[in-house]
């Protein structure tokens, strides 16, 4: 489930085999990627894009993701 949380998107659920890298190698073909880390010890992660376009546009083309 993903919604924008500040300058950040807010990706839930995500299972703990999945790390730093691999979401951030998934987002990355949305858009220039600035950070992606852990939100705290949730299954929750914030990824950070550089421009402000390549976040609404990941929120309007789908807010469902699955990530294999």
């Amino acid at each position: 489930q993903l919604t924008e949380c500040d300058n950040y998107l807010l990706v839930r659920h995500v299972p703990f085999r999945l790390n730093d890298y691999n979401l951030l190698e998934y987002f990355s073909q949305f858009g220039y990627v600035l950070n992606c880390f852990r939100h705290g010890q949730t299954d929750a992660y914030r990824i950070q894009y550089r421009d402000r376009v390549d976040l609404e546009g990941i929120l309007q083309t789908n807010r469902i993701h699955v990530i294999k």
